[in-house]
């Protein structure tokens, strides 16, 4: 694959912090991508990564009732970090 869609490698100083959510079961993209990623902006404090066992690819674009529905409490909560 091509680097210029690797986006863990253009991240600088000024890359705001992220929240990561991924699911180890996604068909599509590898959770590993999100983990580079997060390694990548290790040095935002406020960046985080949720990774769900399962839930499967777009999981958050429709209600599964298992873990994966957390990801909206945990991102508002994280969210709220920027309104203090």
């Amino acid at each position: 694959p091509s680097e210029k869609y690797s986006i863990e490698k253009r991240v600088t100083i000024k890359t705001p912090p992220v929240y990561l959510v991924h699911t180890k079961d996604d068909k599509v993209v590898p959770w590993q991508n999100s983990s580079l990623m997060h390694a990548a902006i290790s040095f935002q404090p406020l960046s985080v990564l949720n990774l769900y066992d399962k839930g499967g690819h777009g999981f958050g674009m429709r209600t599964l009732k298992n873990d994966t529905d957390q990801w909206k409490k945990g991102c508002e909560i994280w969210l709220q970090n920027f309104t203090k």
